[in-house]
């Protein structure tokens, strides 16, 4: 297979990784830079669809009481444009196997941008 066409292939997954880099760092700039002006998230909570100024505030206000919280990549898989990802997140930084929430968000990517999210939870713990 030639480079060009396993960079497509890995796409999606690059794009993941650097959403997560985004996300630990608490970087609202650089997530807005990785999402698609017309980006839908579907929240794992139900509700409605959020656009992409509605998603990064949600975002924001979530990570704001845990600073020390980590989103940990459990498993990544993609093929072009179509991704999964598995995260464990733990609000004060402890190792996976202490880990409150879990969950899998299923991304499409289109030039280089997501354009949508499908997140999905399950809490462990307390």
């Amino acid at each position: 297979m030639s480079p060009m066409r396993m960079d497509r292939l890995e796409a999606g997954i690059r794009l993941a990784a650097e959403l997560v880099e985004a996300v630990n760092r608490r970087d609202s700039k650089a997530l807005e830079t990785l999402l698609a002006e017309d980006f839908v998230l579907e929240p794992s909570r139900g509700g409605k669809s959020l656009g992409k100024a509605e998603a990064v505030l949600l975002l924001e206000k979530s990570l704001a009481g845990h600073p020390e919280g980590q989103l940990a990549v459990e498993e990544l898989i993609g093929l072009g444009p179509r991704c999964i990802l598995r995260w464990a997140y733990a609000a004060d930084g402890l190792k996976a196997a202490a880990r409150a929430e879990r969950g899998i968000v299923v991304l499409r990517t289109r030039d280089g941008l997501v354009c949508e999210a499908l997140a999905y939870r399950k809490e462990t713990g307390q």
